[in-house]
Formats: C-alpha cells, sequence, structure tokens
C-alpha cells in the first residue's frame, strides 16, 4: 500500500484497491458528468491522481456517519 501512495497517478484497480470498492464504482465515480473523482486518460488506461483519491477520502472523513458524498 505503502508504494502505491508515492505514486502521482494511480489506475482504476490500485485506486479500487486503496479505497476498498469494485474497479467499476471508481469508473463510474470518474465517466460521469459531476462525478467523485477526476481522471486522466492515457492511452487507453483511465488514471486518477492520488491527490484527488486523498480529497475524497478527506471528505468522506469530515461527514457525519451515515451520510454519503453527493456527485
Amino acid at each position: 500500500m505503502q508504494e502505491l501512495r508515492s505514486k502521482q497517478l494511480v489506475s482504476v484497480w490500485e485506486a479500487a484497491r486503496l479505497l476498498s470498492v469494485s474497479p467499476w464504482t471508481i469508473y463510474s465515480w470518474t465517466t460521469r458528468p459531476g462525478g467523485r473523482l477526476r481522471s486522466h486518460k492515457l492511452g487507453r488506461r483511465r488514471m486518477i491522481a492520488m491527490e484527488d483519491l486523498e480529497h475524497l477520502i478527506e471528505e468522506t472523513r469530515q461527514m457525519p456517519p451515515g451520510r454519503e458524498v453527493q456527485p
């Protein structure tokens, strides 16, 4: 896990592992207009900035229990 945190960009699969969600959830969050995560296309791969993942984690930690961040 530490090696992923040192990267600036991670793949959808790596992001899913870090957030304990399915890769399909990450795809959904990145491809919807106004979605929860920004992503960057590099060739055929979709990459996510660690900074954006950390921001999402911080947002959800600050939410009261039972609340979810709206896209």
